[in-house]
């Protein structure tokens, strides 16, 4: 069944800050195509941590969040099982620190009520 809310989060760092640049190259124009081009996706966006609230003071755990946007989640987590072992993986990806996790959707967007 086709769930147009559903998302795939990841969350990843770059193996070191001198690697940053070659991270963002490979993530933004290499891997983000080889996977919204699987069956099951349709968009992806990518995000850099700004801020950390809680708690404030330190490194934040993941420095970077990508957000795919699923079509159909069960056919995408097929088809991103089935060619992960084809993608052109960079040694400047922290893999083994990396998490992958579907979402679906349990609440609409809301827009701020107007005072």
């Amino acid at each position: 069944m086709a769930d147009e809310n559903a998302i795939l989060l990841v969350l990843s760092n770059a193996v070191s800050a001198d690697r940053e640049a070659e991270f963002n190259e490979w993530y933004n124009n290499v891997h983000c195509n080889e996977v919204t081009n699987l069956p099951g996706f349709t968009n992806v966006a990518r995000y850099r941590v700004i801020a950390q609230v809680n708690p404030p003071d330190g490194e934040p755990a993941y420095r970077y969040l990508a957000l795919f946007e699923l079509n159909d989640p069960q056919l995408a987590l097929q088809s991103l099982s089935k060619s992960a072992s084809e993608f052109k993986m960079s040694t400047s990806i922290d893999l083994a620190g990396s998490q992958v996790v579907a979402f679906e959707k349990i609440y609409p967007v809301q827009a701020k009520k107007e005072a």
